[in-house]
């Protein structure tokens, strides 16, 4: 698992991720495998921030969320 905090790109589909923009490349995702919300710790100033976990369609899976500045690719799992 390679941890990121890469701000991206992404196009979505009823609301749900269906293509990451990331250095250039166009990644497609074939699933979406969990999502959720993180409350944020208010009292540090933290926002809610929607995750989710996708399967790409080479089979690596990466989690992202959206907060209120947009998306950020947060990890990859090869």
């Amino acid at each position: 698992m390679r941890r990121l905090r890469a701000r991206i790109s992404v196009q979505t589909n009823a609301q749900l991720p269906s293509q990451l923009n990331w250095e250039g490349r166009t990644l497609l995702v074939k699933r979406v495998l969990n999502g959720w919300r993180y409350g944020g710790r208010w009292w540090l100033g933290e926002t809610i921030r929607e995750y989710f976990q996708l399967e790409l369609e080479d089979r690596s899976v990466v989690d992202l969320f959206r907060d209120e500045k947009g998306w950020v690719l947060s990890c990859i799992s090869d």
